[in-house]
C-alpha cells in the first residue's frame, strides 16, 4: 500500500541520491551545494518547534530557543525533509517497526531532522489532542472509519518520538523530558484504546462478512492490516500492548 502514497517514490528517490550526494561532498562541495540551494526560495523549509525547544548546531542536543522560528535553506534541511516525509509514510502504510532507524547522530542532517521530527510530532499530537476518539470516546458505527485514520496518524507520531526519545542521542532539560514522556503515555495510550474499539468492531462484523460489498471488504482488510503493524510493533517493543476494555484512565 505504500509505494501507492503519493511521495513514497519521490522522497525516497531524494534520500537515495542526496545522501550519496552529501557522503561524496566535502565542506567546500556542501557549501557550494548550500549557496546553489539558497538562491531557490522554492527549496526553504519553514519549521516552527514546540515551544521550549531548539536544537544546538554544534553539541546536537536540545537547547532553549533563542530566536523565532522561520525559513531554513541548504542540503541538510532538504534531506531532513525527505527523512520526515519518507518515514511518515513507511510507518503509516507499512508494519515497519522502526521507520526511522537510520535517525542517528553519526548521520549527515541529524540535527535538522530532529527538529522536523519535533515540529511532526508537536502538531500531530496537538490536533490529535482535540477528537474525541483520542479522548476515549469510540462509539463504534461510522466511528471506526475515523479511528482508522486516526490509528494510521497515532502510529506516525509514534514512530516520530522514537528517535527523539533514544537518551543515547539527545539530552533534553527535565521540562523537555516531562513533555516528551507525556506526549508518549498519551499516544500509546490512544493508540490501544483505538485499536481495541477496532477490533471490537471487527468481531462484530465477522458474522455478516459474506454479505459485505467491495468497500467494506477493503475497509475490514484495512483495518486487520493497521492491527497487525501495531502487533509488529508490540513484538518489536516500540509499542505498549493494552487489553480490551481498558480505558486511558486504567494506567
Amino acid at each position: 500500500m505504500a509505494r501507492r502514497v503519493v511521495g513514497f517514490l519521490e522522497y525516497g528517490n531524494a534520500l537515495d541520491y542526496l545522501d550519496r550526494l552529501a557522503s561524496m561532498s566535502d565542506k567546500e562541495d556542501l557549501a557550494a551545494i548550500d549557496s546553489i540551494i539558497a538562491d531557490h526560495d522554492e527549496f526553504a523549509i519553514f519549521r516552527e518547534l514546540p515551544q521550549g525547544f531548539e536544537i544546538n548546531e554544534e553539541s546536537k542536543t536540545l537547547d532553549r530557543p533563542s530566536g523565532l522560528p522561520g525559513a531554513k535553506q541548504g542540503l541538510a534541511w532538504l534531506i531532513g525533509l525527505a527523512r520526515l516525509e519518507f518515514g511518515a509514510i513507511v510507518s503509516g502504510y507499512t508494519d515497519h517497526p522502526k521507520p526511522y532507524q537510520y535517525v542517528q547522530p553519526d548521520r549527515y542532517a541529524y540535527a535538522e531532522t530532529m527538529q522536523l521530527l519535533l515540529e511532526g510530532v508537536d502538531g500531530h499530537y496537538s490536533a490529535l489532542q482535540q477528537t474525541d476518539l483520542f479522548q476515549n470516546r469510540f462509539r463504534g458505527g461510522d466511528d471506526v472509519k475515523v479511528a482508522l485514520t486516526l490509528s494510521r496518524r497515532l502510529r506516525i507520531a509514534r514512530a516520530m518520538l522514537q528517535p527523539i526519545m533514544q537518551p543515547e542521542r539527545s539530552r533534553y532539560s527535565s521540562q523537555q523530558a516531562s513533555q516528551l514522556q507525556r506526549a508518549a503515555l498519551d499516544l500509546d495510550k490512544a493508540q490501544a484504546s483505538i485499536n481495541n474499539g477496532i477490533r471490537e468492531w471487527l468481531a462484530s462484523t465477522q458474522q455478516s462478512s459474506r454479505s459485505t460489498d467491495g468497500f467494506r471488504r477493503e475497509f475490514v482488510n484495512a483495518c486487520g492490516q493497521m492491527l497487525a503493524a501495531e502487533q509488529q510493533e508490540i513484538q518489536a517493543g516500540t509499542a505498549i500492548p493494552q487489553k480490551a476494555g481498558e480505558s486511558k484512565s486504567d494506567n
